[in-house]
């Protein structure tokens, strides 16, 4: 149920995407940093991002160590209001979906002060951590939260924090 909304995740080399959009004809399209928005084709972002969020139960924010520094040297990616990821987290917190940030490569939570005020209560969530050394473990334990979660109402235990699905640290 919550896990729906994602069909394919592609990686390619080509300089433009039109083809692969053509096979697949996604519903929602998100871009990569390396391709400029205006050579996108397709629908509207915005408004594709924000209708996927919405049927979701539960959202994952991926935080790497870099995930602040995206953009130029004078800004950070996640100021741009116009920034998917930005969007996502925003659309997700508004609407009251539930957001569980997932700590990757040793990241660490970003402080209030370093995000926008509308992602700021993101910083209010417990995060969860997949570290290499428990690889297995840490992916295992967040998939069992989440299947635990998205059960039909009757079937589910007490609601926890996804960590206490983890395997022995």
């Amino acid at each position: 149920a919550a896990l729906y909304c994602v069909d394919y995740v592609v990686l390619f080399d080509s300089p433009e995407p039109l083809s692969l959009i053509h096979t697949l004809k996604p519903d929602v399209l998100v871009k990569g940093a390396d391709w400029a928005e205006e050579t996108i084709v397709g629908s509207d972002f915005v408004k594709a991002i924000e209708e996927a969020v919405g049927r979701c139960d539960i959202l994952l924010a991926l935080i790497g160590p870099e995930w602040l520094n995206g953009g130029d040297e004078t800004s950070h990616r996640l100021d741009a209001e116009n920034d998917y990821v930005r969007t996502e987290i925003v659309t997700a917190l508004e609407r009251d979906i539930r957001v569980i940030p997932v700590l990757v490569e040793g990241a660490t939570m970003p402080l209030p002060d370093n995000l926008p005020e509308k992602l700021v209560p993101l910083t209010r969530r417990h995060a969860v951590e997949i570290r290499h050394s428990h690889f297995d473990a840490d992916v295992a334990g967040l998939i069992s939260f989440l299947v635990e979660q998205i059960k039909p109402k009757q079937e589910q235990t007490p609601p926890s924090h996804p960590a206490d699905y983890a395997g022995e640290a």
